[in-house]
């Protein structure tokens, strides 16, 4: 049977009434200034720790791995201060000589870097970030040639001692968290609600499971036949097992170590006998991590049943409030820098597709783009977070307007 889902721009429009019921009453007009904030605070620390530690002479300048040197850079991480120039060069924070080289780096002044630094604790109080954040970001910013050199890792910092509270800040508390994974269950809980048998449902990079909880806890345990939770990180599986083990929707979990950038469906053989493929494949803020997005969606492409659908929640624009921490989880090894990307980020040291790029990406990979949020004009706009869905063909009939959550 031909079915296809009823009206995509219903499905998204009740996507976003539900993700806008999530943060009633949260002040979002000031997102903008308040993320250009947390960027702010990274760049200006930046500055400051390269004026302060390495001499540049501004007549001749210097080379980036120049500079790495006089840091005393690890060889994995020696691509992140020529990462680090191109963010501070765009700011207008270091000057560019010409021939690749760098001038002069002005040192920002001690009221300017306390500025900085108290307006991102504002911001992150205003966004939800509680103090975890802003912990974070100083601390990184604290340690960032400790982090450049190898002395401490990025997971010290991200997961200090173990704790995940930071991160699920990230992920779950904030008001972008908060509208994107709503929005994400509203899309699956309408799915669920136009089938006559429950959903299996597939998570892939579940982490924390800051979304896992938002779509459990919408469906119930009803709706679903299963919810395999997968990570690459047995740690995260550890803290989900122990954090859902009281949910009357528990029983339903299945948990499975899972690198996406390894055949996924090999990896699952002995957790899941789903011949006829699953209904929802869900990856929140991690489907960037593979070297190749068209070689994923493909693979997920295979992975759903006729009627299924892909829900990404993706970053689609680099920040400079990542500087301090994602470049670090990225190095290679071998120090040949980030992963070699070999899809439209092949050459470059981006992290991030564009939204653009995605549904792209989701088009070549036979998948019908349907939703893409937040809308456009929207102040949550600004923290380049998206929720984008896709449907394999067959999908089933969606009456959006039929039931109340």
């Amino acid at each position: 049977m031909i079915t296809v889902i009823e009206s995509d721009a219903r499905l998204g429009s009740r996507a976003d009434e539900n993700g806008l019921a999530a943060i009633e009453g949260w002040p979002t007009a000031q997102c903008a200034e308040d993320v250009d904030a947390l960027d702010r605070l990274v760049l200006v620390g930046l500055a400051d720790l390269l004026a302060r530690t390495v001499g540049i002479a501004a007549a001749d300048g210097s080379e980036p791995q120049a500079l790495a040197d006089r840091l005393g850079a690890s060889p994995e991480h020696r691509w992140v201060v020529e990462r680090w120039l191109d963010d501070l060069l765009a700011a207008g924070l270091v000057e560019a000589i010409g021939d690749g080289r760098v001038g002069s780096i002005e040192r920002p002044r001690r009221t300017d870097l306390t500025a900085a630094r108290d307006r991102m604790i504002e911001a992150c109080a205003r966004l939800g970030y509680a103090s975890s954040l802003p912990k974070l970001l100083l601390d990184s910013l604290r340690h960032a040639v400790d982090l450049l050199q190898g002395r401490v890792s990025v997971q010290s910092i991200l997961y200090p001692d173990g704790d995940a509270t930071a991160a699920l800040e990230v992920y779950g508390t904030n008001v972008v968290s908060r509208y994107l994974n709503a929005a994400a269950a509203s899309v699956v809980a309408d799915l669920a609600h136009s089938r006559s048998t429950p959903l299996r449902i597939l998570e892939l990079g579940a982490g924390v499971g800051a979304t896992s909880e938002h779509i459990l806890g919408t469906l119930g345990d009803r709706n679903v036949t299963h919810y395999v939770f997968t990570d690459l990180s047995s740690h995260f599986l550890r803290i989900a097992r122990e954090r859902f083990a009281d949910e009357p929707w528990a029983h339903k979990m299945r948990f499975a170590t899972v690198d996406i950038t390894a055949p996924i469906a090999d990896q699952l053989v002995d957790i899941s006998a789903d011949q006829d493929g699953y209904d929802v494949v869900l990856a929140a803020t991690m489907a960037h991590n593979t070297v190749d997005v068209d070689a994923l969606l493909g693979e997920v492409g295979v992975l759903l049943a006729p009627g299924g659908v892909v829900v990404l929640i993706e970053t689609v624009v680099e920040h400079a409030q990542s500087l301090t921490t994602m470049p670090f989880a990225l190095s290679m090894p071998d120090g040949s820098g980030p992963p070699a990307r070999t899809d439209v980020r092949a050459g470059s040291h981006r992290t991030y597709l564009t939204a653009h790029e995605w549904t792209a990406a989701m088009v070549r990979a036979g998948l019908r783009p349907c939703v893409d949020l937040p809308r456009n004009g929207h102040p949550l706009e600004a923290f380049s977070q998206r929720l984008l869905v896709a449907a394999k063909p067959d999908t089933p009939t969606i009456h959006a307007e039929t039931h109340d959550r």
